[in-house]
């Protein structure tokens, strides 16, 4: 079956989605979306609007072969991103991430990003499906990169929830051979209290499976947020820290399996509109 198929059928499956019982049930009221970041549900409520921007500042090897011999060859990355999610219904959440922008080493366009999440399953376990679309805008790799995914959410008592997401990502770039990988990210979080939670993420992830044992990427990372708001949430601060290349089994250097030099430290600041 040929990517684009599969992602219209997933949007149709959505859309037809929004007809079932759960998605005519009565509107949400905002009043009911949890303050606490364990309680929240996989989607949007109705009509409610999820606004964000982010600053990233990076750590990054700006030649590969450096590391080892000349630490000095790590260079510094700034990115600033932004990008909303709204609820369409209780079960239908789209996505945007279209300003993307690169501050250092270079200015550039970063990637744009559109997606939508449909929840099938609404219980202590909930269940979704989810497509998403990356446009790479690089001069050298300009392509696009297809994500089906099935998210899940556990909710672990009123204060842990444990998120995990099983996706085959499909690059496909200019002068290059079509790759297909694998996107497995996992995060636990646990609300110290209704206002703040701390949480741990990581990730396997393959881009190529041609190439699995250099390709093969674990990263680790730590985050964290404070919510301000009363019944539901109205603004939210959230730090994290990451190396997006901690573990590479795969390396050939043997000291380049775990590899903390690399890192990503950023702050989000996201908005919440219930209409």
């Amino acid at each position: 079956m040929r990517p684009s198929i599969l992602l219209a059928g997933l949007f149709v499956g959505a859309l037809l989605g929004t007809l079932s019982r759960d998605a005519r049930a009565g509107e949400d009221d905002p009043d009911d979306y949890p303050l606490a970041y364990a309680q929240r549900p996989l989607t949007l409520y109705t009509q409610g609007l999820q606004l964000y921007l982010a600053g990233d500042v990076s750590r990054f090897v700006s030649d590969p072969n450096a590391v080892k011999s000349a630490p000095q060859s790590l260079a510094t990355g700034l990115s600033i991103q932004g990008g909303a999610k709204y609820g369409i219904s209780k079960a239908l959440e789209v996505e945007a991430a279209l300003a993307q922008i690169q501050i250092l080493p270079k200015v550039a366009y970063g990637n744009p990003t559109l997606g939508a999440t449909f929840r099938l399953l609404n219980s202590t376990l909930e269940l979704g499906v989810r497509a998403r679309i990356s446009i790479v805008t690089a001069s050298d790799s300009a392509g696009i990169i297809l994500e089906p995914s099935v998210p899940m959410l556990v909710h672990i008592g009123k204060s842990m929830r444990l998120d995990f997401s099983a996706g085959l990502p499909l690059t496909v770039a200019r002068g290059q051979k079509t790759m297909f990988g694998l996107d497995l990210p996992l995060s636990l979080s646990l609300n110290m209290v209704d206002t703040f939670h701390l949480g741990v993420q990581s990730n396997v992830y393959i881009a190529d499976f041609s190439q699995l044992s250099t390709t093969l990427t674990v990263p680790l990372g730590f985050f964290a947020g404070l919510s301000i708001g009363t019944d539901h949430p109205i603004l939210e601060l959230g730090p994290s820290f990451t190396w997006p290349k901690f573990a590479q089994p795969g390396a050939t250097d043997p000291g380049g399996k775990i590899n903390t030099n690399v890192f990503t430290a950023g702050l989000a600041v996201r908005g919440y509109i219930f209409f």
